[in-house]
């Protein structure tokens, strides 16, 4: 009796050729990145679900302000946390507050889980420049995996950090200036100049420059290359007015054209064994 054992060596040569995604995020993919407020999330109020973020390609998702929770409620982050992570997406945290107070809140986030600390406008908080490059060095001294994105609006603060952090490679920086489109050129040139991946901010809800014209800003970020982080799905659910601009409904994925002569070519490679039974 013969036995047929067939090895799908097509399958393999699909990986190889790029015919199949080998799943997880893709390795030059750009963030899209969404805040979640921490009310919303403690409230259980209405909001995108982490499934829909996910289908619409969203990578990054910040889950509040921590330093306005205290400790019983911080816990209640953990799992949110995990469900993030368990399905791709990455989590980051705001820090809007002082440089004790940052540092303190920091180290927090690290410890829950979080890969993302964003730090917002730290020379409106006072910070001075050691502060700002204390705080990244405490806590990757004791979380080496975790990222920074410091944010300013401010086009001298702006060239301040970057010639700050140009030799600290966990650390990006965003511009959250809502009101000129012309900053998002400005940050993007800034960051190629430094070997950063520029990162933009935009508003989306109130009344501010790009929630009231948000195609423009979007498409100003995507002729950049830029990193997205969109500002707020909020309490008062304000977020779904717009909402239909930043997850266009996702179709169901064609099998591309160009993958049919792959796939024939390596059903013509797949190994038949024939093999006697002894």
């Amino acid at each position: 009796m013969r036995v047929l054992r067939i090895i799908p060596v097509f399958v393999v040569a699909l990986f190889m050729l790029g015919g199949l995604p080998l799943g997880g995020a893709q390795p030059n993919q750009l963030d899209k990145g969404i805040m979640i407020d921490g009310d919303v999330l403690l409230g259980n109020l209405p909001r995108p679900s982490f499934t829909e973020l996910s289908a619409n390609r969203f990578t990054l998702v910040g889950l509040g302000v921590l330093n306005y929770y205290n400790e019983s409620q911080l816990e209640k982050f953990v799992p949110l946390i995990q469900e993030l992570h368990d399905m791709d997406m990455r989590v980051f945290t705001m820090r809007y507050s002082n440089y004790t107070t940052t540092l303190k809140y920091a180290e927090l986030a690290a410890q829950l889980g979080f890969d993302v600390i964003e730090i917002d406008e730290p020379f409106a908080h006072s910070f001075t420049e050691n502060q700002i490059v204390s705080v990244v060095e405490n806590v990757t001294a004791m979380y080496p995996q975790v990222r920074f994105i410091i944010t300013d609006w401010s086009l001298p603060h702006l060239i301040t950090l970057y010639a700050l952090t140009a030799e600290m490679r966990n650390v990006d920086i965003a511009v959250d200036n809502y009101d000129s489109l012309q900053y998002v050129q400005w940050n993007s040139d800034l960051a190629r100049k430094y070997g950063k991946q520029p990162y933009t901010w935009l508003m989306f809800i109130g009344n501010r420059h790009s929630s009231r014209n948000l195609q423009a800003w979007l498409n100003a970020t995507q002729a950049t290359n830029s990193n997205l982080l969109l500002f707020l799905i909020d309490a008062a659910q304000k977020w779904q007015s717009q909402w239909s601009l930043l997850s266009p409904a996702t179709p169901i994925p064609e099998i591309p054209t160009s993958i049919i002569p792959i796939t024939v070519m390596a059903l013509l490679l797949t190994l038949v064994v024939r093999k006697k039974d002894s």
